[in-house]
């Protein structure tokens, strides 16, 4: 073996590379350290996949009450009462970085380089006592020291907001994004909704005016549009709902850069 080999073993036997949860209900869940290395020296810096796996039905009701002994509902458990994100820090030495990324039902594996890495799983509200059972998470951690793969790259997504009348709605550019889309509920956003997305920096001015949604079409288009490059210089993004008679409800997708 080569010394690189080596201390990732080393690092191996001093971090945790895999792990396996069933979270309460009623409660927040944050797991903290679920995965991570032990440190190597800036030297052997490499990359490292992360896999946070499909969530996995475990037993209970999982929808009213519907139950499923023979595991063929598989990872359709979760209720709407709770998003899961995972916090990934990785770096080396002095040079630490942070991101969040989404934890979505049915899993999703991405890429980091660095000489460490340690990932947290946590709920960004609760599951109701009386809602439907959470999932079985799950998730690994391996190093690939000699090889860079193409790995599809996470994303981050904020929560809707109900955008007033004539009014705007303010989302921050997460850590490592890249680039970004908008989505709308289609059940709620009405035909005549017209929307004007702009790229603002954090004195309120615009580096970059995105386009507008035309009525009759705002939420078609926005829900399959492609993502929109992030101008290097901004801050947020906004919405503004130029309908003069009818409230939006929107949110933004962005897509992460992490190695």
């Amino acid at each position: 073996m080569s010394r690189r080999d080596d201390a990732i073993e080393e690092a191996a036997f001093a971090g945790r590379w895999s792990f396996s949860v069933a979270p309460a209900t009623g409660v927040p869940f944050a797991g903290s350290g679920l995965l991570y290395s032990g440190p190597l020296s800036s030297t052997y810096a490499c990359q490292w996949t992360i896999s946070l796996n499909a969530m996995r039905y475990h037993g209970g009701p999982v929808n009213g009450s519907l139950v499923d002994p023979s595991g063929t509902l598989d990872n359709q458990v979760q209720n709407l009462d709770a998003t899961y994100r995972a916090a990934v820090y990785w770096g080396v030495d002095g040079a630490p970085e942070r991101a969040i990324v989404d934890y979505p039902f049915g899993g999703c594996t991405f890429g980091v380089v660095g000489a460490n890495v340690r990932v947290d799983v946590f709920t960004v509200n609760t599951v109701s006592p009386g809602a439907p059972t959470t999932p079985l998470l799950s998730g690994f951690l391996t190093p690939s020291p000699n090889v860079i793969t193409s790995i599809t790259a996470p994303t981050f997504t904020t929560g809707s907001l109900v955008i007033a009348v004539l009014g705007s709605a303010v989302y921050a550019v997460p850590a490592r994004a890249a680039a970004f889309r908008v989505y709308t509920s289609g059940s709620i956003v009405p035909a005549a909704l017209s929307l004007r997305v702009n790229e603002a920096m954090s004195n309120g001015s615009n580096v970059k005016r995105d386009g507008l949604f035309p009525p009759a079409a705002a939420d078609e288009q926005s829900n399959s549009a492609g993502y929109i490059p992030l101008h290097q210089m901004a801050q947020y993004v906004t919405i503004d709902n130029l309908s003069g008679t009818q409230l939006a409800v929107a949110g933004v997708v962005f897509l992460l850069d992490m190695g």
